[in-house]
């Protein structure tokens, strides 16, 4: 093999993907896509001792969870498994529209009860400015007579 094949980039890149190279730190994966695979630690915080704990890691590589401590992992909330990366309803609810239905029924009720003050006090003040005009034009009716 020539150096010019050696050292090519269709080479380079046959060479670098799919390997794992072992450095002092931790072993640095890269994957087919010739991204680097990282490992995930799912942690939950331990207030009393101030810390975060490791409960589980995804190993990348194996494509697997692997539990690291059954304490921390069983206190989550009785999981046997991380949390999902996406919550039950969504971010913002709109998986769950069932769920979602008193919090709109809520909105409309504040937006009627809004729309219904804002009237009362509209309609008050053309009221008093009413009573107002009337009594002047009484009190300049009792001057002229």
């Amino acid at each position: 093999m020539s150096l010019k094949q050696r050292t090519s980039t269709a080479n380079f890149h046959r060479r670098l993907i799919n390997r794992t190279f072992v450095t002092n730190t931790r072993n640095v994966t890269i994957g087919a896509d010739a991204y680097r695979q990282v490992n995930t630690l799912f942690h939950r915080f331990d207030p009393p001792s101030q810390k975060f704990e490791t409960g589980w890691i995804y190993n990348s590589p194996a494509a697997r969870i692997e539990t690291v401590n059954v304490e921390v992992a069983n206190r989550w909330h009785g999981r046997t498994d991380p949390p999902p990366a996406l919550p039950l309803c969504g971010f913002y609810g709109q998986l769950c529209k069932d769920a979602n239905l008193g919090q709109e029924t809520s909105k409309l009720l504040a937006g009627v009860i809004t729309s219904i003050c804002l009237l009362a006090i509209f309609v008050g003040s053309v009221i008093h400015r009413y009573d107002r005009f009337s009594c002047n034009v009484q009190k300049k009716v009792r001057k002229e007579s």
